[in-house]
């Protein structure tokens, strides 16, 4: 086995990347990097040079444990755009992937007022019952 499908294949393992993920993080086919890990290939050409500097810094960011191993509750879109921040250096985007998104409602809506100038719970302008509208005004005072 050669010196560069070792590196990988254990700085994979230690990063936790998928084939996917390394295809990404090298900007190369997935079956390119496929062939790296399984077949013995190594990478030739004019970006040959370019593969063994990325690998060296996915050495130093594992040992530095900037970025990687990637974080487990990514999903799919996530993960993909995670990866290739990483891939291009931009660490803080990565990081903001990593933490997921905002909270659903930052600021709440602007609450309602009916005709006499007081605010109109959400329950009360959703339910046009007056019935059922009581009955949910009586459910909420009640609450401790």
């Amino acid at each position: 086995m050669h010196g560069f499908t070792r590196r990988l294949r254990s700085a994979m393992q230690r990063a936790a990347l998928t084939n996917a993920d390394a295809a990404r993080l090298f900007d190369r086919e997935r079956r390119t990097v496929s062939d790296w890990m399984y077949n013995g290939r190594l990478p030739t050409g004019a970006r040959a040079n370019e593969a063994e500097q990325r690998l060296q810094q996915l050495e130093i960011d594992i040992t530095h444990r900037i970025g990687f191993p990637v974080p487990l509750d990514l999903s799919k879109r996530d993960r993909a755009a995670y990866i290739r921040s990483l891939g291009r250096g931009l660490r803080e985007r990565a990081r903001l992937l990593s933490v997921g998104p905002p909270p659903k409602r930052l600021v709440r809506g602007i609450r309602k007022k009916d005709r006499a100038g007081r605010n109109v719970s959400p329950a009360v302008v959703v339910s046009k019952n007056r019935i059922a509208a009581r009955v949910v005004r009586q459910a909420r005072s009640t609450r401790v």
